[in-house]
Parts: C-alpha cells; sequence; structure tokens
C-alpha cells in the first residue's frame, strides 16, 4: 500500500481550490453567436440568429413562416444560461406578410375559396413567456415556453365576404381591425457556434 503525500502549509497560506471538470467551462468561456429554431402559436416555424453578450441575456433575430405567408421576428430571453436546467423570461414581436389561406384551410379539410377574407391574411404580434431551458448550455439546449401574445390583424375584403356567406348583397361593411390576446407556446432548441 502505498503512502499518501502530505502537504504542509505554511501558516498564512491558503490551499488551492480545486476546480471540477464540470467548472471548466466558465461563463466567460461561454460561446455567444449561435441558431435556435422553433415551432409556436402564434410564431409559426422560426429560423432566428442569437446573440449572447452576457451569459444572462440573449438577442435572436430571424425569419419565420405561419403556414400562410413568410414574416419576421426579434426578441429577447433573460435566464441563467450556463445552467443545465434554467427558468427562462422571454419577449418577441414579429409580423406576417398578406398571404392567402385558402391552401391551409384545404389541408385541414376547410373550403375557403369562396371566403374572399381569406385571400389577404397576415398579422403582427408581441408574446411574453415563461420557460425552462434544458441541455448543455455552452452547446445545445431545448426550449419550452407558454405565455401570452397580443394579436393585430385586419380583415380585408369583408363586404365581398359577407355577401358571399349571407347571400344577401345589401351588406355593407368596411375592412376589420381584429386585436386579441392569446395564449402563446412554443418548443425549440438552441445551439452556440461561435
Amino acid at each position: 500500500m502505498s503512502a499518501v503525500p502530505v502537504v504542509e502549509l505554511e501558516p498564512n497560506q491558503s490551499p488551492v481550490p480545486l476546480i471540477l471538470a464540470d467548472e471548466a467551462e466558465s461563463e466567460t468561456d461561454a460561446k455567444s453567436w449561435g441558431l435556435t429554431t422553433s415551432i409556436g402559436v402564434p410564431s409559426g416555424v422560426e429560423l432566428s440568429l442569437i446573440y449572447r453578450p452576457v451569459f444572462w441575456l440573449r438577442g435572436s433575430a430571424g425569419a419565420a413562416y405561419n403556414g400562410v405567408s413568410g414574416g419576421g421576428q426579434a426578441g429577447a430571453a433573460v435566464g441563467y444560461f450556463s445552467a443545465p436546467f434554467t427558468p427562462t423570461l422571454s419577449v418577441e414581436a414579429g409580423t406576417f406578410a398578406e398571404g392567402s389561406a385558402v391552401a391551409l384551410g384545404q389541408r385541414f379539410g376547410a373550403d375557403l375559396s369562396s371566403v374572399p377574407a381569406a385571400r389577404r391574411v397576415g398579422y403582427q404580434y408581441g408574446s411574453a413567456q415563461l420557460g425552462l431551458e434544458f441541455g448543455w448550455p455552452q452547446r445545445f439546449t431545448f426550449r419550452i415556453g407558454a405565455g401570452l401574445s397580443y394579436a393585430h390583424a385586419t380583415l380585408h375584403d369583408t363586404q365581398a365576404t359577407l355577401r358571399s356567406l349571407s347571400g344577401d348583397t345589401r351588406v355593407v361593411a368596411g375592412d376589420l381591425t381584429l386585436n386579441a390576446v392569446l395564449p402563446s407556446l412554443t418548443l425549440g432548441c438552441v445551439a452556440y457556434l461561435l
């Protein structure tokens, strides 16, 4: 059996702290740039560039698609992004260009071809979510979030739509503005690259 070496310290000398393997990659070694992809409501499918200037703050901006048209989004999240499990608070704003919802309706068994308002669908939204991220925080994490969104849309061709649906040609209506507070859900992943 071999002897364990004994180190004697001088009276004013402190022991050298040990660095565990888990702590070898600290917040200062964290990668700052990456990509995130997610699917959600009302944000659609997103692919964004992310930047993390400090370990607790992350910004994002990118492209999105909601099944009708393309759009874009930008957002920010706060959380302890150096832990394997971290709660997050995120905000995001996005917009989708007007597009035809007729094909999307057909995918779900609804014939919207006779609904003029379905030919010009677009919206803007703002969301706030509480979430959870889990994984390897310096490389790759999964994320899930839920919260509330404020959505704004203009319903075009309202008069033609009401006349078509009711069969009454005497109906007179202008475009309608729709504002709503809706549930917001997101499921995605984050990959830090640089």
